[in-house]
């Protein structure tokens, strides 16, 4: 699997150490918003400075890996174009890009305008300067290279899904329909889009992104793991203990460790019923049926009725009789 990296620009200013990365808007992302330069944070998991080069030439966003970066004006490049944020289907685009160089810093050209170059708006690095494209030159401030982070590997998210209780009936749910940093789950019904979840694989343990916002996660608690400790909607953190989940897919269970124990997520009661709020509790009280499995929306594709292939065929037929009753009168009319 591809996996995303942050993309470091050589330049560096004098009076600061900092090195400097492309960066995205977020948590959320907003269609063709413009691209950031700023101060890179290699510790940061929330997906603002993370990009994946594709096959293609295509570099798309961890927040979002719907959206990649896109130039201005399309096919009408001109110098400070600016360099967006976009669907990676947005029709008449400069969306795919070439790197060129043998060192470890690279040109991130445009593959149809080849003589156009990523950098940032200015000459020296200065927070939130416009990402623009404009002809190449030999400058620190044109050459870029992919970095991973400090501690993690992360991976592209995974086919959206429900989180369907194993051995009880429901779905984990954000309460009241909310995706707000704290806010608690609950067991409700596998049925809104948004309700869904994508996993990403963090080195040897798993985070779950919502459908609706992946900047934000799940976490096992707001600090430590104890019974009954509610669970949480976070900003995604992959250095957050509370937000590395180990996911048993035969069992179903779904477990978070301390240094003490194992705690599983389920419900808060005696049995099961919707409305529910989620907690963790040590794995060793939980029934060893039960646990949590992925539940995937159904394609639903129309059948074609047996009827519409009877009348196809008749018209086939139809068709067939005018074609040879025209040429019999064709044939007639040269005979007299």
């Amino acid at each position: 699997t591809e996996s995303y990296n942050f993309i470091v620009n050589k330049v560096n200013d004098t009076d600061d150490p900092h090195q400097w990365c492309l960066t995205a808007p977020g948590p959320t992302l907003i269609d063709y918003e413009n691209l950031d330069f700023y101060p890179c944070d290699f510790n940061a998991t929330n997906g603002t400075q993370l990009w994946r080069f594709d096959k293609y030439g295509m570099i798309h966003s961890q927040l979002d890996d719907d959206y990649c970066i896109v130039v201005d004006k399309g096919h009408n490049i001109f110098n400070n174009a600016k360099i967006r944020i976009a669907k990676c289907t947005r029709p008449k685009c400069l969306k795919r890009f070439t790197l060129k160089g043998s060192g470890e810093y690279k040109y991130i050209r445009t593959k149809e305008a080849p003589k156009y170059c990523v950098t940032n708006e200015g000459r020296t690095a200065e927070t939130l300067d416009n990402i623009v494209a404009k002809k190449c030159k030999n400058r620190d401030d044109f050459m870029w290279k992919f970095q991973s982070g400090n501690s993690t590997t992360t991976t592209s998210p995974s086919e959206k899904f429900w989180l369907e209780g194993r051995g009880f009936n429901g779905c984990l749910v954000p309460f009241d329909q909310k995706v707000n940093d704290g806010n608690s789950l609950e067991l409700g019904s596998c049925k809104r889009i948004d309700d869904m979840w994508q996993e990403v694989a963090v080195d040897n343990a798993v985070i779950f992104q919502t459908a609706r916002d992946i900047g934000m996660c799940l976490q096992a608690a707001n600090e430590t793991l104890a019974d009954d400790e509610w669970m949480r909607i976070k900003f995604c953190n992959t250095s957050e203990p509370l937000q590395l989940f180990e996911w048993n897919g035969t069992s179903g269970e779904l477990s978070i460790s301390s240094s003490s124990a194992k705690y599983c997520p389920t419900y808060q009661g005696v049995s099961a019923n919707k409305g529910d709020t989620i907690v963790i509790q040590n794995c060793t009280n939980i029934a060893v049926d039960e646990g949590w499995m992925r539940r995937y929306k159904r394609s639903h594709k129309r059948k074609k009725h047996p009827h519409k292939k009877r009348n196809n065929k008749r018209k086939k037929r139809r068709k067939k009789r005018k074609k040879k009753r025209k040429k019999q009168k064709k044939s007639c009319s040269t005979c007299y």
